[in-house]
């Protein structure tokens, strides 16, 4: 099992988190590769709201950014 993290700034106080998930069914063996996103949006320095989207091409377009 394996998570990596990747952040992209969204502006002032918005980072959009590409999470990419990997690993194996302990018993079963099967491969698992799942993405998604997560666009936080911080005030005052603290995390107020975070979406998660499956549809990484909608995440990007949420934060205002290009893939």
């Amino acid at each position: 099992f394996h998570v990596d993290w990747e952040f992209h700034r969204a502006g002032p106080e918005r980072v959009l988190a590409v999470v990419a998930m990997r690993g194996r069914g302990r018993e079963s063996g099967v491969p698992v590769d799942v993405r998604w996103g997560q666009l936080w949006t911080f005030r005052d320095g603290r995390a107020a709201q975070m979406v998660m989207y499956r549809d990484l091409q909608k995440a990007f377009e949420a934060a205002g950014l290009r893939r």
